[in-house]
C-alpha cells in the first residue's frame, strides 16, 4: 500500500501536505502596494518590494499584508496579519542561496452556523431567521491561527547534467479553536 501524501515529508497539517510556492527576490528593482475596501467592511492593504542589496550578490523581498474584515455571520469578523522575508545570496554564477521566514497571525470567529431547517426554507416571513443570525457565542467561538517558519534551499550546479539541490524548513504552527456547540 502507499503512503498518504504527507507521509514521505514527515509531519504536516491534517489534511496532507500542498506543495506552496513562496516569490523569491528578484534581481531588478520593482515593487506594488495596494489597498481594498469591499462587502462586510473588509479592509485590506498589501505590498510587495524586491531588488538588488548588494549588486548581483544579494536580493531581497519583503511581502506584507493586513486584512480586517466582518462577515455574514453577526458579530463574527477575521483579521490577518502577514510578513515575508527573503534573501536570495549568489556567490557565484551556478550556486544559488535563498533562504526565507514568514509570520502569520489569523483571528476570527467562527462562521459555521447552522440555522434550523424549519427556520428558514419552510418559515413565513415574518418568522424566518436571517441568513446572518450567529446561534452560537461570539465571544467563545473563535479560530485563532498562527505559524512562523523559515526554510533554506541551496544549489549548486557542477555541470548542465550534475547538480545539487538541498532544501529544508522549520515550521511552528498553533491552532486555537474554541466552539461553544
Amino acid at each position: 500500500p502507499r503512503a498518504p501524501p504527507p507521509m514521505p515529508y514527515g509531519q504536516s497539517r491534517s489534511g496532507g501536505l500542498i506543495n506552496s510556492a513562496t516569490n523569491t527576490p528578484q534581481s531588478e528593482t520593482a515593487g506594488e502596494a495596494y489597498a481594498s475596501y469591499g462587502t462586510f467592511d473588509r479592509k485590506e492593504a498589501a505590498f510587495d518590494l524586491t531588488g538588488p542589496i548588494a549588486g548581483d550578490l544579494l536580493a531581497g523581498r519583503i511581502i506584507g499584508v493586513w486584512r480586517d474584515a466582518d462577515s455574514q455571520t453577526d458579530f463574527v469578523g477575521e483579521r490577518r496579519l502577514m510578513l515575508n522575508a527573503s534573501l536570495a545570496f549568489q556567490p557565484g554564477a551556478n550556486t544559488p542561496i535563498v533562504l526565507t521566514g514568514q509570520v502569520q497571525d489569523d483571528d476570527s470567529g467562527w462562521t459555521g452556523q447552522f440555522l434550523p431547517y424549519v427556520a428558514n426554507l419552510f418559515a413565513t416571513d415574518a418568522t424566518r431567521l436571517p441568513w446572518g443570525r450567529n446561534l452560537g457565542e461570539p465571544s467563545q467561538d473563535r479560530v485563532d491561527l498562527s505559524s512562523e517558519w523559515g526554510s533554506l534551499q541551496v544549489e549548486h550546479r557542477f555541470n548542465p547534467n550534475i547538480r545539487f539541490t538541498s532544501s529544508s524548513r522549520i515550521e511552528h504552527f498553533r491552532s486555537d479553536q474554541v466552539l461553544s456547540y
